[in-house]
């Protein structure tokens, strides 16, 4: 393998005539560089590798890597059948694949995060082209050319490790939204019971207290034995002149009452 400079290299008529969309293909190159060299003749003309070359020339790239074949100018057959199989056995990424890629990823930066080496190492790709304040998920979904929140639904199904909702979601038989939306949901879980509050004690029954016997006034008891005295001293003696003695000792005695 060898670098030669872009405008080198001579493109003919391809099969290939639109390159179609380069952005994806351009944000790679500036994140990771070129992977796979384009294959050129000895004379330099261009065998494989057309969309490679063109974005490196609308990146403002100087040279590209290529791998030489010795493929003679009057066999064109070998070149075009190498520009073909070069383009139909390419498999792109399924989309668990990616989801595993763009998982690494986020291990990676997660581990730099915080550290010197995650904010001044401006060799690694990946985190040089990070806008700051980006999401270890964004960056990572667009990593693998996959939107934030296509990246998290594709990461969900990845996740329930169910092999047959995996394979649909890569072959294309379930599109990544219909992959999750036909993820089972969890059981929502039972409510507790609510438990049940003590019993309050019951109050004991209270005999009702005795009623206190009143006590006798002794001033009764002596105005009652005065009135018995004066009833006896009248039915004896008659002469309510000698009473009066008695009903001084009564008034003086209900006075003291009341």
């Amino acid at each position: 393998m060898m670098e030669v400079n872009v405008d080198e290299i001579i493109v003919l008529d391809r099969i290939r005539q639109n390159n179609g969309f380069l952005d994806t293909l351009e944000r790679s190159i500036q994140q990771v560089g070129v992977l796979q060299p384009v294959g050129i003749t000895p004379g330099k003309h261009l065998i494989f590798g057309g969309r490679r070359l063109q974005a490196c020339k609308n990146l403002g790239l100087n040279t590209i890597p290529v791998r030489v074949f010795d493929i003679a100018a009057d066999d064109p057959v070998t070149a075009l059948r190498m520009e073909r199989e070069e383009n139909e056995h390419r498999m792109d990424l399924t989309p668990s694949e990616k989801v595993e890629v763009a998982k690494r990823i986020e291990g990676v930066m997660e581990g730099r995060r915080g550290s010197n080496q995650y904010q001044q190492k401006v060799d690694v790709p990946i985190l040089a082209q990070a806008e700051p304040g980006t999401k270890t998920r964004e960056i990572a979904a667009k990593a693998v050319d996959m939107k934030p929140e296509t990246y998290r639904k594709a990461k969900a199904v990845v996740d329930t490790k169910d092999n047959e909702l995996i394979r649909q979601m890569d072959t294309g038989e379930k599109s990544i939204h219909a992959a999750y939306k036909s993820i089972p949901k969890p059981e929502p879980e039972p409510p507790k019971p609510i438990p049940k509050p003590a019993p309050a004690p019951q109050a004991k029954e209270q005999k009702p207290l005795p009623t206190p016997k009143p006590e006798e006034n002794p001033n009764k008891q002596r105005l009652s034995s005065a009135i018995k005295e004066l009833e006896l001293f009248r039915q004896k003696y008659g002469d309510l002149q000698e009473l009066f003695g008695v009903f001084q000792a009564i008034d003086e005695i209900a006075r003291k009452e009341h």
